[in-house]
């Protein structure tokens, strides 16, 4: 599970803690073999999929991170 799913999924709050442990996995993965991870390009949520007041709470709780 990804973030292409999120939009897939009416709990929201329990797919991105998948989707979060699972790039968390694949991050640690590339780290041990001594390569530095890049993500990006999170898609936002396909809000055609929920009703109106949802879809505005979910875009409203997208955020972007950056690490160095």
């Amino acid at each position: 599970m990804g973030t292409n799913d999120l939009g897939t999924w009416h709990d929201t709050e329990a797919a991105s803690r998948r989707i979060i442990g699972n790039l968390e996995q694949m991050v640690q993965a590339v780290m041990e073999r001594g390569k530095r991870p890049i993500l990006f390009n999170v898609p936002h949520v396909d809000e055609r999929m929920f009703p109106s007041r949802i879809a505005e709470a979910i875009h409203g709780k997208r955020t972007t991170t950056t690490h160095d």
